[in-house]
């Protein structure tokens, strides 16, 4: 902002400072909005201190167009330094022109944000625990990854479940556990020549059940290292 109204060269009054102190309880902040609403302040300039800023800014938005400085951006000189200094030399920074706000999103995109945010954090935090339980599993010598192809599928869980409560389990009861498509799976592949229960499985486990990532049997049994080898 110039010091100088727009169209002449008549230099404005100097700012007039009122200084008065608010908490972050919301009821406060609402205070401090109505408060600015009663001088009828359309501008806010504020300073991004780690997430102290946002219930702030939540409450300030609706009502003022909030600029949102970066800290490092407004950095004032060495000194003794308080609260209504760093307010005062914000204040004249902005009323210079000498702040660029930064990008704040629409309030929409800002929980959507939180929520993907969240969800990226818990889907880590599960992968970390089932990471867990395999390798429990693996010191445990229970090879069900090679048995199943999902260790977390309906079939493993009930598998994994009942070996809590038992110290071994045999092939039959195994079986019995296997449901839905593992178990039609299963039963298709014993029906060729050689490939019982637990080949099957293991068949299975090793290159899944969509065919279509391979061109043909040929491209199989070359990724499966089984085709001889012709030198």
């Amino acid at each position: 902002m110039s010091p100088f109204s727009k169209g002449t060269r008549t230099k404005l009054k100097p700012p007039k400072f009122e200084i008065r102190k608010f908490s972050t309880m919301t009821s406060d902040l609402r205070e401090l909005k109505k408060w600015l609403e009663e001088y009828k302040v359309t501008t806010v300039a504020m300073e991004s201190t780690g997430i102290y800023w946002k219930p702030i800014f939540n409450i300030l938005e609706d009502g003022s167009d909030v600029v949102l400085a970066n800290a490092q951006h407004i950095k004032n000189v060495p000194g003794r330094k308080t609260d209504i200094k760093d307010c005062q030399w914000i204040a004249k920074l902005f009323r210079n022109g000498l702040i660029s706000g930064s990008f704040i999103p629409p309030r929409d995109i800002r929980e959507l944000r939180d929520l993907t945010r969240t969800r990226r954090k818990l889907v880590e935090e599960m992968a970390s625990e089932k990471n867990r339980v395999q390798k429990v599993l693996e010191d445990a010598n229970i090879k069900l990854s090679s048995v199943v192809s999902k260790v977390f599928g309906v079939s493993s869980m009930s598998m994994t479940l009942l070996l809590l409560e038992k110290d071994e389990l045999s092939t039959e009861e195994i079986l019995k556990l296997a449901k839905g498509m593992l178990k039609k799976k299963v039963d298709l592949l014993v029906k060729v020549t050689g490939v019982k229960d637990i080949s099957a499985a293991s068949v299975i486990a090793e290159i899944g059940v969509n065919m279509s990532k391979f061109p043909n049997e040929a491209h199989l049994s070359s990724w499966a290292a089984i085709c001889p080898g012709n030198n």
